[in-house]
């Protein structure tokens, strides 16, 4: 009898911690009020939580729950205030499910003002959509206590304020984005950060800067180098060369810093990647999208202990960024696309681009988009149109070419995809082509001509307009109607079959929005 009852309670407490209750939100309120859900049921530990669109909930007391899902609000006319949608954290919330927000292109308002906000669920979880309100209204602290992980899908991102403490395992996807101040915790081995991680104007002036332990720190100076901007990216930077993370810069300074600093360098065991003697470490510095690369340590420097430093003056605000990443002497970073350039003719596009030396090159493909000015966004989006073989690796020049044909009139965008053997991938520089129309209005004399029995009319359009081109007998009947619709801009040709006709000569006219023209045929039997 007792086995049973031990077994019993076995059962019991294994379906309470498979299955939950899903509590909707029914107005803006307390958490603890029944009158903010729907059945007036109050959530309770374990649960999944809906809130719906307009309806702004605080939690006042420690909770632990399963799935979070928030339908959020659109920005308001000005970009500055958000609908009040979502959950204003007062109190400790830990969450074991994953965190959805629905239409991803628009913001919900998850965060704490001064509390913690845990993930400790056992299988990886997902979240889709915004953790803070951007700066307005940024998450306190975040800790990360999953060892399957979190996963930020769609463009998911943190605003942080003040630390986000990697306890066990690691935040893939998406990114980190830290006000001024913010800090992260505790990464290392098999626990810490993929994402993109940024901060935003981190004032360095005449002092040091370590950019909350984002691996890259600024030493001290006599001369005020102003704010700096930071990005830390996971992955090879180019080729899977170097370490698997680097730096990106951007100098908020019009002419540049004013004197030399040293910045360090730091990473983890796990992204030595394709550095393979750490004592031959040196830091390699881009000013140009990582088409070039410069050496700023000239010699080898002990990377042992994943930290390596260089000194160098950084550049005005007027160039991109500055990249910087870390590789060895015997393993220098290929400069790979030399060129990227587009031929029209026509409605035919020819693009061409070279490289000089290659690592593991899969290949490019080829992206397009369409730039259409009565967008809101102005852009479609990218879409793949062709995939063109690379080298595998080659250390001398190549040359590619990639063909789109019959391209309706109009603003294009090109890039280039480059794929390495791995997996990993990086994009080119955007190249902007336009297609144009006709200039004017214009029919040409049919061919052949005289004929017998078929001919073709040509026709070029510089409008849309509704257009007609019908040909007449000598006595002025119209006897064929080869076009009678609303035609685009374009070249257009028509095949005029007579073989139901006479000899003799007949007249052609093309009407439209930018008015008429006439010409003669000739049909010799």
């Amino acid at each position: 009898m007792r086995n049973l009852y031990i077994l019993l309670l076995s059962i019991c407490a294994f379906s309470i911690s498979v299955y939950s209750d899903t509590h909707t939100s029914a107005a803006s309120g307390n958490w603890n009020n029944g009158a903010t859900w729907s059945g007036g049921v109050i959530p309770q530990t374990g649960d999944d939580i809906v809130i719906l669109l307009g309806h702004l909930i605080t939690l006042d007391v420690e909770m632990s729950i399963h799935h979070l899902t928030i339908n959020p609000g659109d920005w308001d006319e000005s970009y500055t205030v958000f609908t009040n949608t979502g959950l204003i954290v007062n109190q400790n919330l830990t969450i074991t499910g994953n965190v959805t927000m629905i239409n991803g292109d628009q913001y919900g308002e998850l965060y704490n003002a001064s509390e913690l906000i845990k993930f400790n669920g056992t299988s990886q979880q997902t979240v889709a959509g915004f953790v803070g309100n951007g700066w307005s209204g940024a998450c306190y602290d975040i800790e990360i206590d999953n060892p399957s992980g979190v996963d930020f899908i769609d463009n998911g991102c943190i605003f942080l304020s003040h630390t986000i403490t990697i306890t066990n395992g690691m935040v893939t996807s998406g990114s980190i984005e830290l006000a001024e101040g913010a800090t992260i915790v505790g990464e290392r081995p098999s626990n810490y950060i993929q994402s993109n991680v940024y901060m935003y104007y981190s004032t360095v002036g005449t002092g040091s800067c370590s950019f909350g332990n984002m691996g890259l720190s600024i030493a001290s100076g006599s001369q005020d180098i102003g704010s700096v901007r930071l990005m830390r990216s996971y992955g090879s930077l180019y080729n899977s060369i170097g370490i698997y993370v680097y730096w990106r810069l951007e100098i908020t300074t019009p002419t540049g810093w004013p004197e030399t600093r040293t910045v360090t360098l730091k990473w983890l065991s796990d992204q030595d990647g394709g550095l393979a003697d750490l004592t031959k470490a040196r830091v390699f510095r881009s000013t140009d999208f990582g088409d070039t690369f410069t050496d700023l340590n000239g010699s080898n420097q002990d990377g042992s202990s994943r930290t390596i430093s260089a000194s160098f003056r950084a550049m005005s605000y007027s160039y991109p960024y500055e990249v910087l990443t870390v590789s060895s002497e015997s393993q220098p970073l290929p400069v790979e696309l030399t060129s990227f350039a587009a031929n029209i003719s026509n409605n035919n596009v020819v693009l061409g681009w070279n490289t000089t030396t290659e690592m593991k090159n899969y290949g490019f493909e080829v992206e397009r988009r369409r730039i259409i000015e009565s967008l809101s966004s102005g852009v479609v989006d990218w879409a793949k149109v062709g995939f063109v073989n690379g080298a595998g690796t080659s250390n001398v020049p190549k040359e590619y070419s990639y063909s789109d044909v019959k391209l309706p009139f109009g603003r294009y965008e090109y890039r280039l995809k480059q794929i390495d053997l791995d997996g990993s991938y990086k994009y080119s520089q955007s190249l902007e082509i336009e297609i144009s129309g006709p200039k004017e209005f214009v029919l040409n004399q049919n061919y052949p001509n005289p004929f017998n029995p078929s001919t073709v009319i040509s026709y070029r359009l510089s409008v849309s307009s509704f257009v007609t081109l019908n040909v007449y007998d000598i006595l002025g009947r119209e006897v064929a109607t080869l076009v009678n619709e609303v035609k685009e801009p374009g070249n257009y040709e028509v095949q005029f079959n007579a073989s139901k006709l006479s000899s003799g000569l007949y007249f052609y006219r093309l009407e439209g929005g930018q008015g008429t023209i006439v010409k003669n045929l000739l049909l010799l039997k």
